[in-house]
Formats: structure tokens, sequence, C-alpha cells
């Protein structure tokens, strides 16, 4: 989750532009999710990678339904985490939380085409199952 002082110590990547900051170290995106130009340079310069994890994804269920309503979704998923899936768009869809999330969400993304369009590595990955 942290930019600053991993890029420093050589590591080689990072999951996702958001999370929590458990070290005390600084924060890398603002209160609505817009990740800091500083953190955008250093992913670029750094050479290090960055996977694709959007975080609060959820959000967009309420208005594409594919995924939930997937009949590999239904098929593959244990029916324990379906239910939670079901649960987290019922929680990630409802306003006002809905609008914050999609902040944070608009965010990551931006991070991602910012890191990229300076040169950074961006790749496909995810440390989080599909539901978020």
């Amino acid at each position: 989750h942290y930019s600053y002082p991993s890029e420093s110590y050589g590591v080689d990547g990072l999951e996702h532009v958001g999370g929590g900051n458990r070290l005390g170290y600084t924060q890398i995106a603002n209160r609505i999710g817009r990740v800091y130009d500083d953190t955008v340079a250093l992913k670029a310069f750094s050479g290090s990678w960055i996977t694709s994890t959007l975080l609060f994804a959820a959000v967009r269920y309420a208005h594409d339904t594919a995924l939930q309503n997937d009949e590999r979704t239904l098929a593959l998923m244990p029916a324990t985490e379906y239910r939670v899936l079901q649960e987290l768009i019922a929680a990630s869809t409802a306003e006002p939380r809905a609008t914050m999330l999609r902040s944070f969400l608009a965010g990551a993304v931006d991070a991602l085409l910012r890191i990229h369009r300076r040169g950074g590595l961006v790749v496909a990955g995810t440390d989080s199952p599909i539901d978020t």
C-alpha cells in the first residue's frame, strides 16, 4: 500500500494505490481518493509495477449486473461467497456510500492512467476477490 519508503528499499511492486496507512507513512491519496502527483511520479520513475486492482468496484454492479448474474459466477462461486457478493453489492450501491465509493474508484482509475502515461508499469492482477 505504500510507495514510500518501499521504492527507496527496492520493493519491485505495489498491489494497489489504496489501502490503510497502518505504519504511519505518508498518505498517497487525499480524502476523496485522488492520488497525489508525487506518488504517481515516484511509481513511474522507480520502474516498479503496480497492479490494476480497483478496490471499490462493487459500486458499479448497481448499473451493470453482468458479473453477478453471469452463469459462470453462479456455477463457480461457492454459495457462501456469492451471498457475500450480494451483501457487498447492496451495501456498496446504497447512497450516500455509493457516491463516496464512486469517487474512490475514479481516483484509482485516474492514478493508473497517470502512472501509465508517465511510463510506469501497470500489470493485470488483484489481491482481492472479484467482488471488490
